[in-house]
């Protein structure tokens, strides 16, 4: 479709009619007030002792899940890796040098696994005697 001045006048002027021809039965469209948007009866964010109080409960709960679930994880990654040279030393076939490390991999994971139950321990215990929050 070709733009001349002549189709440019005839669309505008088509333009024209249809908005005055959907405007003109509501002249309120026209004049009206913009709407209200009412304000909220509750304040959003913190309040002023909010601050302290989220770290108070940050303290009281994440702290105390956090440390007992990477202990619970490293027990079982512990326990994983136990089994794991337990099936090396079986398939290892009389090869010494396979034998050494399976051997190697197994004190490692022990080693691991103590690790994991003392600081379970640990935390048990300062867990008892207030030093730490409270874990549910």
């Amino acid at each position: 479709m070709e733009i001349n001045n002549k189709n440019l006048k005839k669309h505008l002027k088509s333009i024209f009619l249809i908005t005055i021809f959907n405007i003109a039965p509501f002249p309120e469209k026209l004049f009206a007030d913009p709407p209200v948007i009412p304000k909220p009866t509750t304040n959003f964010g913190p309040k002023e002792g909010d601050v302290q109080e989220a770290g108070k409960y940050f303290a009281e709960t994440f702290i105390p899940f956090f440390t007992k679930f990477f202990i619970q994880i490293s027990g079982i990654i512990a326990v994983v890796f136990m089994i794991w040279a337990g099936v090396q030393f079986l398939t290892s076939y009389g090869n010494e040098e396979k034998i050494s490390e399976a051997k190697r991999a197994a004190t490692y994971s022990a080693i691991g696994f103590l690790v994991a139950l003392l600081s379970y321990g640990i935390v048990a215990i300062l867990n008892s005697i207030d030093i730490l929050p409270k874990t549910k």
